[in-house]
């Protein structure tokens, strides 16, 4: 606060774009700086962060990222090793997980301010070290992913749909859990298979930039909706997909007589980073329940909860005209060394898009292919769930990078592009179960494509033209 946002020079640029809150965003933010230490005993680069209402941009030196997912890759290149760390994560999750319940059971009005900052405290330091062992798997985004698994292909030469098939974890996502646990329950509705429900997704309200409580009003009302729609056909179709899928992978490593996934770390890399979003939203369940409960105390507006970091919370909110001032202007964030600096003006956005750079583009663009097939339509880009609602059937979503909160309007889409990610991003991930072609990674896809331009997508060549 009050310190002159540093003159950062990036050689080669690495950007990530999503809906986060700086609150949110301060928890990974916090554990980029450590995280490379814990490791390899190697100081991470700086980054810095553009907040402008609820979309905010990172950047990175990708030299960094590059670097590290060669190291990362060596470390935990066998299944042992591998498995190791997420056992050790794992057991975090399960910490995290139960005492997020608890705060979700207290009355935390009940509580005093030093009780309030202590629980903070011990809810910061496990969430670091949540972050410390799986932030590793971001390294991978910048083109490393791609390079690896061409490099394993060339001597097995599957075609890009057996690839795609090959990356794609048989085991089901967070969200295919919860709708299967929802229509379990609508089978066999009880008081205690609700309450076991709510233990296991109390959370379910809380994202990167919303914070609430999933309460048993939620559920029953949720339970009527799913019964209005055809329920048991998404079920089954659910169960389908996912036999296919197995019987699918079973038959490629019979036709070339293999006893594991040749890419088994990547495809083991897309399910933990599906588990990271789930058990980052019930940490942040905690953390920001906690914030807002410290903050009421203080009476200061629960809105600047998003504009503020999880360490100013500890050490010293900022002033009431800091606040506003954050409130109204975009905001540029920079952490290195565990240093941080908060820089909120009319200037911020000019200054991030000088230390980003211009890339200039002609033609046609290019990204990787996330899920293979080609589509044709109208664009249209979403970059908040605010703008869902325009959105129509069978147009082509063009996006930063999607989340859970996205995938009704995926269902929609003919075809899926991205600026960020990789091939076990969110976007590559969801788009090979639903069948849509989808291209990552383009960079710059959410700047050149407009509102009802008509295009094709090319996802298995990693390709989008403009028709008109």
């Amino acid at each position: 606060m009050g310190e002159k946002f540093p003159n950062v020079k990036f050689k080669g640029p690495y950007s990530q774009k999503g809906v986060v809150g700086m609150f949110q965003a301060s928890f990974p933010g916090t554990g980029f700086t450590t995280f490379s230490r814990f490791d390899f005993n190697i100081r991470s680069e700086p980054l810095v962060a553009l907040f402008s209402g609820d979309i905010a941009q990172w950047l990175f030196e990708k030299s960094f990222f590059d670097s590290l997912a060669v190291k990362y890759a060596e470390k935990l290149c066998s299944r042992q090793a591998y498995n190791g760390r997420f056992e050790k994560w794992d057991v975090l999750c399960r910490k995290i997980k139960e005492r997020s319940f608890a705060i979700y059971n207290t009355d935390l009005s009940a509580l005093s301010l030093d009780e309030l900052f202590e629980k903070f405290k011990e809810f910061k330091k496990i969430i670091n070290d949540f972050w410390n062992l799986c932030l590793f798997i971001d390294m991978f985004d910048a083109g490393f992913d791609i390079e690896e698994t061409e490099k394993i292909n060339k001597k097995f030469e599957f075609s890009k749909n057996e690839v795609q098939q090959l990356l794609t974890p048989v085991k089901q996502s967070y969200i295919q859990r919860q709708k299967m646990d929802l229509y379990a329950l609508i089978e066999n509705q009880s008081e205690e298979s609700m309450e076991k429900f709510l233990q296991e997704y109390f959370w379910l309200n809380t994202d990167y930039y919303n914070t609430g409580s999933y309460r048993k009003e939620d559920l029953l009302n949720e339970l009527e909706e799913t019964k209005k729609g055809n329920w048991e056909a998404e079920k089954a179709e659910l169960i389908k997909r996912s036999t296919l899928l197995k019987e699918k992978q079973k038959q490629l490593f019979e036709s070339k007589n293999l006893e594991e996934n040749p890419f088994w770390f990547f495809n083991e890399l897309t399910f933990w980073r599906d588990e990271r979003k789930m058990f980052n939203y019930v940490g942040l369940y905690a953390v920001s329940h906690l914030a807002l409960e410290i903050l009421k105390r203080k009476n200061i507006d629960s809105k600047y909860m998003y504009v503020i970091t999880s360490s100013e919370l500890q050490k010293g909110i900022p002033s009431i005209e800091e606040l506003r001032k954050r409130i109204s202007f975009p905001k540029l964030f920079f952490q290195a060394f565990e240093k941080e600096i908060v820089f909120a003006g009319a200037d911020a956005e000019k200054i991030f898009s000088k230390m980003e750079g211009t890339a200039d583009h002609k033609g046609d663009l290019r990204g990787m292919s996330a899920s293979i097939g080609t589509a044709s339509g109208n664009v249209k880009v979403v970059l908040s769930p605010t703008e869902f609602g325009k959105f129509k059937e069978g147009e082509i979503l063009v996006t930063h990078m999607t989340r859970p909160e996205f995938v009704p309007i995926m269902k929609r889409a003919a075809a899926i592009v991205t600026d960020e990610g990789g091939i076990t991003c969110h976007a590559a991930i969801i788009s090979r179960e639903l069948g849509v072609p989808c291209v990552v990674g383009t960079k710059i896809a959410t700047k050149v494509l407009k509102d009802n331009d008509f295009v094709e997508v090319r996802a298995t060549h990693g390709l989008v033209r403009k028709l008109s």
